[in-house]
């Protein structure tokens, strides 16, 4: 069998999301507005690391890899990152060695491009904060090639319909300071919030913020907490449901999610304002308005925060492994 390597064209990439689906669409359903989407809002996103694999003109494999290029990722300075966002061979073609020669050639484009660690998943605008613990033949092929494992993460998902929210945080008897006001954000907040960004979780998130409201996103979707003594914003997190105007990470997988969906994260407080019950405040918000919302299924996603999340209910639905190269 004669294998052609090449780059995939953008006009070929509804391919790869056809090869996705009859792969690991019954884990992890994709579709065009998903993957488009992702690929438009990246800065990072660079078509020369498209690469596929090629059977008689039927494309059989691909993978998908990436460098960072935005200011402000924090990122020691003798270590130039570059990721794997995605890997999938077609299952009538895997043991051929397919898969080890487009991390081949992913790994020396890397290389050449001065790269000095590849981490599978994390990337910007990722699909994967790691690789899905079902996909063992893939962390056996990369643990063969030199990557090693690094932590554990999970998506978390919960059935609002069936839990009772209310009498959960009524038990932990964590009250509001009346100095603080968690809401929606509004316009006269959004300066306030985009400075608390930047100051608290400059990189990614601030990054992603700017990127979210260029692509339209609401302020439905945006709770944040208020501080009334020094009239800012010190908390903010993000949610998602079906009418969201952005795909973000904790509905990527809402096709096994039921009609009424929603999601959550990131989520995070000032340094300065932890450790006063705002966290846990801030977060049963979000979980009531979007219960308000009509949404049923639920997920926060790439956490490894069981015992905090698990107070609500959320328990583990998706485990991902940290895996990680120098090269």
């Amino acid at each position: 069998m004669s294998i052609e390597y090449r780059l995939i064209s953008v006009n070929e990439y509804k391919k790869i999301i056809k090869l996705w689906n009859i792969n690991i669409g019954c884990l992890f359903p994709i579709d065009d507005i998903l993957f488009y989407g992702n690929l438009k809002m990246d800065t990072n996103f660079n078509p020369n690391y498209v690469v596929g694999a090629y059977s008689d003109n039927e494309l059989i494999g691909f993978i998908i890899f990436k460098e960072y290029n935005i200011d402000g990722i924090a990122r020691p300075s003798n270590e130039k990152v570059g990721n794997i966002n995605s890997l999938i061979v077609d299952y009538k073609y895997r043991n051929k060695g397919i898969g080890s020669t487009l991390l081949r050639i992913c790994e020396e484009k890397l290389r050449e491009s001065g790269v000095k660690k590849i981490e599978l998943g994390r990337d910007t605008f990722h699909f994967f904060p790691g690789v899905p613990i079902e996909c063992q033949n893939l962390i056996n092929l990369v643990k063969h090639i030199g990557y090693r494992e690094e932590s554990i993460s999970w998506d978390l998902i919960c059935d609002l319909k069936n839990t009772d929210i209310d009498e959960a945080i009524n038990q932990k008897k964590i009250v509001l300071n009346n100095n603080f006001v968690i809401e929606a954000l509004t316009e006269d907040y959004r300066d306030s919030l985009m400075k608390f960004m930047k100051e608290e979780f400059p990189g990614r998130w601030y990054n992603d913020m700017k990127i979210f409201f260029g692509d339209g996103m609401e302020y439905r979707d945006i709770i944040i907490v208020k501080d009334n003594d020094e009239g800012k914003v010190i908390g903010f997190s993000h949610i998602y449901d079906k009418y969201s105007k952005v795909i973000g990470p904790s509905i990527y997988w809402r096709g096994l999610m039921g009609e009424n969906f929603g999601g959550l994260g990131p989520i995070g407080i000032s340094k300065k304002f932890r450790n006063k019950g705002l966290g846990i405040n801030l977060f049963y918000r979000c979980v009531k308005t979007l219960q308000n919302r009509g949404v049923e299924k639920m997920c926060i996603d790439w956490t490894d925060l069981l015992n905090f999340y698990g107070i609500l209910n959320f328990i583990p639905w998706k485990t991902y492994i940290h895996m990680n190269k120098k090269i």
